[in-house]
């Protein structure tokens, strides 16, 4: 039996989302609707250091891990976000959910 990470999340019935790979080290985001936000990052640049790691078959604690959410919010985040306060919500999601998923150097 092969076990994979997956994400579940209550979203609006409009809502989507595209993931197609990438081999340059980055990672980008894009909300149309949200400004036309569009942001990418280096993957090595992202707070990593905050990340508490969940093995494989691991329950995932039922809470928010704060210590990531603060490292976004202050290291993760573009400066121009800080007027467009729905898309810096869905890029600390965004960042979240991808760094928690991130294992080891499959990132």
């Amino acid at each position: 039996m092969v076990l994979q990470t997956a994400i579940a999340a209550s979203v609006g019935l409009r809502c989507y989302g595209l993931f197609s790979p990438r081999h340059d080290g980055k990672i980008a985001l894009r909300l149309i609707d949200l400004s036309n936000f569009s942001h990418e990052w280096v993957l090595d640049d992202l707070p990593w250091d905050a990340v508490t790691s969940v093995g494989v078959g691991d329950p995932h604690p039922e809470v928010l891990d704060q210590r990531l959410v603060d490292a976004i919010q202050q290291r993760g985040l573009p400066s121009n976000i800080d007027h467009k306060p729905q898309a810096k919500a869905a890029a600390v999601t965004f960042l979240y959910l991808y760094m928690v998923m991130a294992h080891g150097g499959e990132r």
